[in-house]
């Protein structure tokens, strides 16, 4: 036992000599010590930690979207886009800000994101990818539960063409509430400016403002989502936009169309929709609207033959009264003007 003790006692002894003399046979050899330990890192090639850099945020706004990172103080940052996660990323921006504004994006349309930046001493990879789905092109108002609420409020009052319009319009809003509410891309607070009369519908000088959401993702540097939420926004006074010559085919429920005679517009009315015949238009807000009639209910006329497009309309027959009519082509009064331009209201240009 104690031989066996006294080799190791012999080997340790000659284990510290063999590291002692492999040290000062190469004065080259540099010890690495905590003192020394930042000084050898400078000269070495210098590998970027990833990520440093990450997508932050992205906003909706009236022109695309708005992507925000965060700031590392690098030479430039390199934004890719893609429809697919894991592949098929292309460069869609190199720049010096730490935000980009992508223009190029279809409607209702997922996108994922990534950036990559530089720096004098390197490259970073790319960041987790982050996801988006961009808003609908022409997010439009429940026409439907808006038109039961008007007709209800409105249809038995006297009014001119351009009174009721411009009630209808600012009565275009969101009917419901809560979290439903914020998610369904609705509008609200339409506030039309003036008193357009039919001849401003027409060339587009009616103005109006509302307010809309938008959404606003933020991430984290995992990629994942931090918070989403839906911020109302302004749309400032802003001219309606008229279509001349419309095709009627093209119409969409909700439109505004003008009629003119001799350059002029003189009446205006609300589109509700195609119709096969009067029966048709009964079910229509019986079932879909939910406004009760039957084909003898006085405010329904099918004055223009075999017409299949109807019309909310005032300023008809005497005393102004508040019609639907299947005269979206033509005015059964005032020297028979025709249909010259449709509004449609509330879509992204």
């Amino acid at each position: 036992m104690k031989f066996y003790r006294l080799i190791t006692f012999i080997l340790v002894i000659l284990f510290s000599l063999s590291i002692q003399f492999s040290i000062h046979a190469d004065e080259s050899t540099e010890i690495i010590t905590a003192t020394n330990f930042t000084e050898l890192q400078t000269n070495t090639i210098s590998v970027l930690k990833i990520p440093n850099a990450y997508i932050k945020s992205i906003v909706e706004t009236n022109s695309g979207m708005q992507i925000t990172w965060k700031n590392v103080n690098a030479a430039k940052y390199q934004l890719y886009r893609s429809s697919n996660r894991k592949k098929d990323f292309k460069l869609i921006a190199t720049t010096k800000k730490t935000k980009w504004l992508d223009l190029k994006t279809k409607p209702d349309t997922i996108y994922y994101y990534k950036i990559k930046y530089f720096q004098n001493v390197g490259t970073s990879a790319f960041s987790k990818t982050v996801k988006f789905r961009t808003p609908t092109k022409k997010p439009r108002m429940n026409f439907e539960k808006n038109l039961k609420s008007f007709i209800k409020k409105h249809v038995y009052r006297r009014y001119p063409c351009n009174v009721l319009v411009n009630k209808y319009v600012e009565s275009c809003y969101s009917l419901s509430s809560g979290k439903k509410a914020k998610r369904s891309r609705q509008f609200n607070n339409v506030k039309l400016h003036g008193s357009p009369l039919a001849d401003h519908w027409k060339h587009g000088n009616a103005k109006l403002s509302f307010k809309y959401t938008t959404a606003k993702k933020i991430y984290n540097e995992r990629g994942t989502v931090k918070s989403k939420t839906f911020p109302l926004k302004s749309s400032g006074r802003k001219k309606v936009v008229s279509h001349f010559k419309p095709n009627m085919k093209q119409l969409v429920k909700g439109d505004i169309i003008t009629y003119s005679r001799g350059g002029r517009g003189n009446h205006v009315a609300i589109y509700i929709g195609k119709f096969k015949n009067k029966s048709d238009l009964i079910d229509y807000l019986n079932n879909e609207v939910g406004v009760k009639c039957n084909s003898n209910t006085s405010w329904i006329k099918s004055w223009n033959g075999n017409c299949k497009y109807w019309v909310l309309q005032g300023g008809m027959s005497y005393n102004n009264q508040v019609y639907i009519c299947n005269n979206a082509n033509v005015t059964t009064t005032g020297g028979g003007s025709r249909l010259s331009h449709s509004i449609s209201l509330f879509e992204n240009e």
